[in-house]
């Protein structure tokens, strides 16, 4: 069994969810949506992620190249 981190990144909607699309800045990004997510690999060392409905900047969540294999695969390992 493994510790799996869900709804990756910047998701705090419940209705129209697949259709949100979160405008955020990279100061909001790295300061408010990613440190908890940083802290479940990192510390917790979390081997999983459910990425989330939304869309980042313009991208889904399950295909931003950005989030997933840079920061969750070559920054956090």
């Amino acid at each position: 069994m493994i510790a799996g981190l869900k709804h990756f990144t910047a998701y705090s909607v419940e209705e129209n969810r697949s259709e949100f699309d979160g405008n955020i800045t990279k100061f909001d990004l790295f300061d408010t949506y990613l440190p908890q997510f940083r802290k479940g690999f990192v510390e917790g060392n979390a081997h999983a992620v459910m990425c989330s409905y939304a869309k980042v900047n313009g991208i889904s969540s399950c295909a931003n190249d950005f989030l997933l294999n840079h920061m969750v695969r070559k920054v956090w390992n």
